[in-house]
């Protein structure tokens, strides 16, 4: 959908990035239904999500790629990259360790979203395609816990 930015807020800070609120005026009707679709998913996230930071190696575009995870949650986790990061849609196979156990995990996931703002950050959003049971536990043990200790201003929902 073609639009036009119509008005800008202040920069807000974020844990990853500096976002601007703003609003767009669309070059034709949108349909109601879709504007329910935004408003009811808006800021809208299955699980929890706690910063962390773990190394991560993952597959993409036909190589091997290092990032650093910086939020994770049941679903997924929030990638940063020094690269050109794979789009949305790829599927990847990530490989990284938990920093409370010693057991490498080897999840698939799905690029879900990419983040590029130049000279900020540069990352992708993932979601897990196939957790065994042993991994959801493992993941949700260390994302309860870290949920339960970090303030309200850490962690999102």
């Amino acid at each position: 959908m073609r639009g036009h930015v119509i008005w800008l807020n202040r920069p807000m800070s974020t844990d990853l990035v500096t976002r601007i609120p703003h609003g767009v005026a669309f070059d034709q009707l949108v349909d109601e239904d879709r504007i329910r679709q935004w408003v009811l998913n808006a800021n809208h996230q299955a699980h929890p999500r706690v910063r962390v930071q773990i190394d991560v190696e993952f597959t993409g575009g036909g190589k091997v790629r290092h990032g650093t995870c910086l939020n994770l949650s049941r679903g997924g986790m929030f990638i940063t990259t020094m690269d050109d990061p794979p789009p949305p849609g790829v599927v990847t196979l990530l490989s990284f360790e938990l920093h409370e156990t010693s057991h490498m995990l080897l999840i698939p996931a799905q690029v879900v979203w990419v983040e590029i703002w130049p000279g900020v950050i540069t990352g992708i959003g993932v979601k897990f395609l196939a957790l065994n049971p042993s991994e959801d536990a493992l993941i949700g043990a260390v994302v309860d816990r870290l949920h339960g200790e970090a303030s309200p201003s850490l962690v999102s929902s």
